[in-house]
């Protein structure tokens, strides 16, 4: 058996891009940043933030657009995926993604090292925690290419 799973925790790094494919698929695009910290050999505090790549395909990913937005918590389960393609200097171009397909967003306040807000067992503390109510997206085979391979014309990059 197989598994396929990446689950992340970080703020969004810049507002999602929502596009159309040429055979009419709704793709949203948009990145977040998760960070690590450690104390090296030195006692040194150390920091290393990694970014990630994220499609969000279908009509859910079209309607949460708006609300992925720099800065946002938000929690992530999908699986990844590498593209390849010939660029124009006639190299090979390797990109990967994690397809996502559950999203949860985090509580607005910004100072919260803590995620635990997030937990379904806690939701009216998280509704204290912001304004917005915070949705579970799980986002169904409907919407989602994720059993058919995609056309190089219809790769959204």
């Amino acid at each position: 058996m197989d598994l396929n799973l990446v689950m992340l925790i970080g703020r969004i790094t810049r507002d999602a891009e929502s596009k159309v494919t040429p055979s009419g698929q709704n793709v949203v695009n948009f990145s977040i940043a998760t960070n690590s910290v450690w104390i090296d050999k030195n006692q040194q505090k150390q920091e290393r933030t990694e970014y990630h790549n994220l499609v969000f395909w279908g009509k859910r990913g079209e309607t949460l657009a708006p609300y992925l937005t720099k800065g946002k918590l938000v929690f992530i389960e999908g699986e990844l995926r590498t593209n390849s393609w010939v660029g124009q200097d006639s190299q090979k171009k390797y990109k990967t993604e994690i397809f996502v397909k559950n999203l949860q967003f985090g509580p607005r306040a910004s100072n919260d090292a803590s995620f635990s807000q997030m937990d379904n067992s806690n939701k009216e503390s998280s509704k204290n925690a912001s304004d917005e109510e915070i949705p579970t997206i799980q986002v169904g085979s409907e919407d989602s290419p994720f059993e058919e391979d995609l056309e190089g014309d219809e790769i959204p990059f």
